[in-house]
């Protein structure tokens, strides 16, 4: 775990950055950019999953980008697959 890592505080469910990690002779914390303090035991790192899908949330139009891409990528390769197979029957 790094500085700027998101976290969830397992205590409430509310997400936290991480701006540095402090360690005592028995406990661990993490001090959030919210000026909090959780202890180690009670967070977890955001997975990749959830990083995407917080990324996607907030910036939608990535998704469209991608959505023009993919459809035309698969109509180019129908259309030639189509070509193809419109030859070996003899129809051109």
């Amino acid at each position: 775990m790094v500085k700027g890592d998101k976290i969830v505080d397992l205590r409430d469910n509310s997400v936290h950055i991480v701006d540095s990690i402090d360690v005592y002779d028995t406990i661990t914390l993490v001090f959030t950019e919210g000026k909090q303090y959780i202890p180690m035991e009670n967070i977890r790192v955001f997975t990749n999953e959830e990083i995407i899908k917080d990324v996607i949330d907030k910036n939608p139009d990535i998704l469209s980008d991608y959505e023009d891409k993919i459809t035309k990528q698969v109509s180019e390769s129908f259309e030639l697959h189509l070509k193809n197979l419109s030859k070996k029957l003899g129809l051109i």
